[in-house]
């Protein structure tokens, strides 16, 4: 009987080290690997609040059409230059523009030039 409990006690010792150094080596990879992640969604979201700040601008002094080119110019980005992968929320936007393109002058010049 001494010998189990010996044996069990060794093997939840074991596990206990284990799972320390597991441990500690996943936190480091999160540490390295979560900053870069928001790093990421916080310049993704001065993007959106400088375009955002700048269309605004343009509507106040009444400049609708300086307006419509910047948004324009920024769905013709998405257009052009896929950073995601061919989900089915990416062909629905895209479906959206094509949709919006015959209706839009200045979206229909924008999809017109050639891609940067």
């Amino acid at each position: 009987m001494k010998r189990y409990i010996a044996w069990f006690a060794a093997a939840v010792v074991g596990a206990g080290v284990g799972a320390s150094v597991t441990g500690s080596l996943y936190m480091r990879t999160l540490h390295e690997v979560i900053p870069s992640h928001i790093a990421t969604l916080e310049h993704d979201q001065e993007h959106r609040c400088i375009i955002s700040l700048a269309v605004l601008g343009r509507l106040e002094a009444g400049e609708t059409d300086r307006a419509k080119s910047i948004l324009a110019r920024e769905v013709a980005m998405f257009y052009y230059h896929p950073w995601q992968a061919d989900t089915p929320q990416r062909r629905k936007i895209l479906e959206l523009v094509e949709a919006i393109k015959p209706k839009s002058g200045i979206l229909r010049e924008e999809l017109s030039k050639p891609p940067k």
